[in-house]
């Protein structure tokens, strides 16, 4: 059995995933493919969100189907190595807009929406 694998956020359906020190020269097409084919073993990707810009770069938001996918995929994923980096895992802070949009109202998505840019 697998160890359990401390986390500083809740679980939810949303991965938080960060390579430190990602090469430059990493293509964000390269990376979302990479991520997902490694995701899409532990549950339905619905939504895959990789940052551009430097200083958020190596970051993605893996965006799963349902809460057990994002733990299992945690607890199997935590460490594995990454164009020679290790991936630090954790579920994000937030609901993705993926997560709401599926499960709320359109009014719930367009407040949260609002929320999460006031935020930045």
């Amino acid at each position: 059995m697998a160890a359990a694998v401390a986390t500083l956020q809740p679980p939810n359906s949303t991965v938080y995933q960060q390579v430190k020190n990602l090469e430059e020269r990493i293509k964000i097409d390269d990376l979302k493919e990479a991520l997902t084919e490694i995701f899409s073993e532990y549950g339905t990707v619905i939504d895959l969100v990789a940052k551009r810009n430097l200083k958020a770069k190596g970051q993605a938001f893996v965006v799963f189907e349902d809460v057990e996918a994002a733990e299992r995929a945690i607890k199997e994923v935590q460490g594995f190595e990454l164009f020679e980096k290790p991936m630090l895992l954790d579920y994000a802070k937030t609901k993705s807009d993926a997560t709401v949009q599926s499960e709320g109202t359109e009014e719930e998505f367009e407040s949260h929406k609002r929320r999460r840019l006031a935020e930045k």
